[in-house]
């Protein structure tokens, strides 16, 4: 599946909004309390990977959620 920039696919269904893979060390706002990276309160590893905040994204990509196959997938430009 090709998703563009704009979070459409080719015959314009529309799928998610845009995220970003989450870098705690820059995400100030968040508390972690399910962070992946093993937050204050989480056991091991918590669930929330992302953000919709770009500023705190880890490796500068953006991804969108495909529901077909249940990953998420870059934003190709």
């Amino acid at each position: 599946m090709n998703i563009g920039e704009d979070g459409f696919t080719e015959n314009s269904t529309k799928y998610y909004p845009k995220v970003y893979l989450c870098d705690p060390k820059k995400n100030k706002d968040c508390r972690k309390t399910i962070c992946y990276q093993g937050g204050m309160l989480s056991k091991d590893y918590g669930e929330c990977k992302y953000t919709v905040n770009p500023e705190y994204s880890k490796d500068g990509k953006a991804y969108i959620y495909d529901p077909e196959t249940h990953e998420f997938v870059e934003v190709k430009k």
